[in-house]
């Protein structure tokens, strides 16, 4: 019984290693639905540990040894690490059909990207069920050659493309090594640490650490799966730990931080010119709610924060997979130059719409809650609700672009022929079951979450049933007409002479004139590190020229006197 949490690692790996054996002998569909009831089980596997209360139990071992000193891994798969690795699972069983579904049943390529998912979800889990301790530096690492693997698969290999996002990820691991050393244990420097590579992990793994050249289907959900949303757990994880005995000084900080974070995430979101561009800047902002929590100082920040990493996880991946349905139809996500579909994309279009509705925090779904107990537990600082409210705004804003392209109608001509709505189910299954959850009462959500002033959920009385009834009923209906009309769209007018009708986006105009007025606002578009990187190339070239010159005219002078040296050296 001992052993039951590692069960869901063990089910990953095997399946991971059967994928890799069979890749050149199955099709890629059956390797999908591999991947997806190798996931269905590790999820059951969660599930009915925790309910069973087989989970609860920590294995602990020796990781190494420095100074004589024990350094000690720990695995827990209970409490907050168990509901993260539900979310999480439940997110992976998504992309798995996803992927499988657009594939199709005929194809015999990219096989392998679902055992890189599935090493991708092994990390995660590893991470979580870590914690705080070197575990979790292996689970990382696992995570990003999940990710690696399934960009790979899909692409021309190229360096640049495999080492993609290292740098930052050994960037990380450095300062986590750093605070987890036994030296400085007990120092202020652990602090600091340990939230520096947690902020590395959230701030500029979202844009950094993926290949850029990988299609935005596979790109867009290893950023949402990957580094950046373990990087919100790690630091969910030190935070609810140590939060408590922070100072005024480091909490206001922390929460500086975190608007600082939300507003560059909203401005560079609003201000993008491609989707995926967009996409991870959206991320950044939603991920800058935990620090937001934490900087407050609140005693009900950990639970919270936890239910705002879980809506980031669902909304980041329906978006994730929305759009990288609209970039395999239009093999473009630059927004200046995506063509109209003859045929709204209609599936992966309403479930981009909920998450963006959700994550820009509008009722009845469930990002309009979280959002609101966030405003509730920054009442300490008046200046905060309005620069919240104003960022989610511009936060909201972001998604319109994107929104519209998944139905706007052309103009009188479609270069697409055909639109194929393969995969798009999937996000919005997903998101119709986090429409379900927001219309269930705040003490549910609550006792789920460990907020220890609910003991257990209570029923809500009859008029709020009722109340809630009747709300699911409407938004079912609304929701039913709304797909009705997109599956038999109206044709478009037809050119029949006269002036040349403007092909520019009419719904672009307006964000043409958001983003020059903002411009000054947004991060340059160069990575971490790079004005290094040319420096080093300019020098290189600078040493080069010579050397070949000297090569050219002087490298027999050069062999003479190495073979005298030689000679006189030898007698």
């Amino acid at each position: 019984m001992t052993l039951f949490p590692l069960s869901p690692l063990i089910v990953l790996l095997v399946a991971a290693l059967l994928i890799w054996l069979i890749n050149d002998r199955v099709r890629a569909w059956t390797q999908g639905l591999i991947a997806l009831f190798a996931i269905c089980l590790a999820l059951a596997l969660t599930v009915g540990g925790q309910a069973l209360g087989l989970d609860q139990a920590p294995l602990e071992f020796v990781w190494s040894t420095i100074n004589g000193q024990p350094i000690a891994a720990s695995i827990t798969a209970g409490g907050g690490a168990g509901f993260f690795s539900t979310i999480l699972l439940l997110c992976g069983a998504a992309t798995a059909g996803g992927l499988a579904w657009t594939l199709g049943r005929s194809t015999r390529a990219f096989g392998l990207m679902f055992a890189g998912l599935l090493l991708l979800l092994l990390g995660g889990l590893l991470t979580a069920y870590s914690g705080m301790s070197f575990g979790a530096l292996l689970g990382l690492g696992v995570v990003w050659l999940g990710g690696m693997i399934m960009q790979q698969v899909t692409m021309a290999h190229n360096r640049e493309a495999t080492f993609a996002g290292l740098p930052l990820l050994l960037l990380a691991l450095a300062l986590f090594i750093l605070s987890l050393a036994p030296q400085i244990n007990e120092a202020p420097l652990n602090a600091v640490a340990w939230l520096s590579g947690c902020l590395v992990l959230i701030g500029f793994a979202p844009r950094w650490a993926t290949a850029p050249t990988a299609p935005l289907l596979v790109r867009a959900p290893v950023s949402a799966l990957g580094l950046p949303l373990l990087g919100g757990y790690l630091l969910l994880t030190y935070a609810t730990a140590a939060a408590a005995g922070w100072s005024v000084q480091t909490g206001f900080s922390v929460l500086l931080l975190g608007v600082a974070g939300l507003l560059l995430g909203a401005i560079n979101a609003l201000t993008a010119r491609r989707i995926g561009e967009a996409f991870s800047w959206q991320l950044v902002a939603q991920l800058s709610f935990l620090l937001i929590c934490f900087g407050t100082r609140q005693p009900a920040a950990g639970p919270i924060a936890a239910g705002l990493l879980a809506h980031t996880a669902v909304t980041s991946l329906s978006l994730a997979l929305a759009i990288g349905q609209y970039e395999r139809v239009t093999r473009n996500d630059r927004f200046a130059e995506l063509p109209p579909l003859p045929r709204p994309l209609r599936r992966a279009g309403i479930a981009y719409g909920l998450a963006a509705v959700s994550a820009a925090g509008v009722p009845p779904l469930l990002g309009y809650g979280l959002r609101r107990v966030v405003l509730l537990i920054g009442v300490g600082q008046p200046w905060l609700p309005s620069v919240l409210l104003g960022a989610s705004s511009l936060l909201a804003l972001s998604y319109l672009p994107t929104l519209v392209v998944f139905f706007r109608r052309p103009a009188f001509r479609s270069p697409i022929a055909t639109v194929d709505q393969a995969g798009g189910g999937w996000p919005l299954a997903l998101m119709c079951g986090l429409l379900i959850g927001g219309l269930l009462p705040d003490s549910f959500w609550q006792w789920i979450l460990g907020d220890p002033s609910v003991p257990e959920p209570q029923i809500p009385p009859l008029d709020s049933l009722v109340t809630t009834g009747l709300l699911m009923l409407l938004v079912l209906a609304l929701f039913g007409v709304i797909n009705r009309s997109l599956r038999n769209p109206r044709p478009g007018p037809l050119f029949t002479g006269g002036e040349p009708l403007d092909e520019e986006p009419g719904w672009a105009l307006p964000f043409a004139s958001l983003r020059t007025l903002l411009s000054p606002l947004v991060v340059p578009e160069q990575p971490p590190g790079r004005m290094l990187i040319v420096w080093l190339r300019e020098q290189r070239d600078r040493l080069t020229t010579p050397l070949q010159a000297l090569e050219r005219q002087y490298y027999l002078a050069i062999i003479v006197v190495s073979l005298i040296s030689v000679l006189l050296l030898a007698t």
